[in-house]
């Protein structure tokens, strides 16, 4: 299967917008959208993974649950963010710390 071949997916259960049926990664992003005469949502997707791009047109349902997960996902980028940002101001203190320890940044230097 060429990558931007998508995967089959059962009528009955719709495929979610936030996986790429190309790569199966779970970062799908819309680049555009337009809200249809009669409900409807036509989206263009995105995968920033594999760069597998499609346009689609769904109901305002599967849009909010679109949407659901695309906050999900933001939450997953934030808290890594977060994480990353601690680990690199606790190794940035240490270093600041043990340079002081050893004579390493004196008075004369501020």
């Amino acid at each position: 299967m060429d990558k931007f071949e998508q995967k089959p997916f059962s009528i009955d259960e719709p495929r979610e917008l936030h996986i790429c049926p190309a790569c199966d990664s779970d970062f799908v992003y819309p680049d555009y959208w337009d809200i249809l005469d009669g409900g409807q949502v036509e989206l263009d997707l995105h995968c920033h993974q594999c760069e597998w791009t499609d346009t689609e047109v769904v109901s305002m349902e599967t849009v909010e649950r679109f949407d659901d997960a695309i906050g999900r996902s933001i939450k997953v980028i934030e808290d890594s963010l977060e994480r990353m940002e601690r680990t690199n101001m606790k190794a940035a203190v240490a270093s600041f710390v043990s340079a002081l320890e050893t004579g390493l940044i004196l008075p004369e230097d501020f």
